[in-house]
């Protein structure tokens, strides 16, 4: 666990801020086009900066090979792209066994976005 240093004003590497930090928050929901992709256009957030983005899938599934995950590609003041991908499990022929990895997905699939910035 960091030890903090109140002298510096930091936690063993880390800097941290004390006070009031100007911050604003932006929300929206999207749905991916058949490549698992989509952009969201917050131009009219009115963002200087961005600090952060996070992207979350929401897909009624308890099946783990239809699990998914949203990927922030890009993230400018104006504009947010996502990539959501999916469990792909492919067949070894000559091993005769599977194996699981990813591929963007093609199901509409609705994507939660909270966007942080000044």
């Amino acid at each position: 666990m960091p030890r903090r240093d109140a002298a510096r004003g930091s936690l063993s590497g880390h800097t941290y801020v004390t006070g009031v930090v100007p911050m604003r928050i932006h929300t929206a929901i999207a749905t991916t086009t058949a490549a698992g992709a989509l952009t969201y256009d917050i131009s009219a957030a009115g963002f200087a900066s961005i600090l952060g983005a996070t992207a979350t899938c929401q897909r009624d599934t308890t099946d783990p090979t239809r699990a998914c995950f949203a990927l922030v590609r890009s993230c400018t003041p104006t504009q947010v792209v996502v990539q959501v991908f999916e469990s792909k499990t492919s067949a070894v022929l000559l091993l005769g066994v599977n194996i699981e990895g990813l591929e963007p997905t093609n199901l509409a699939t609705t994507v939660s976005l909270i966007i942080f910035g000044a």
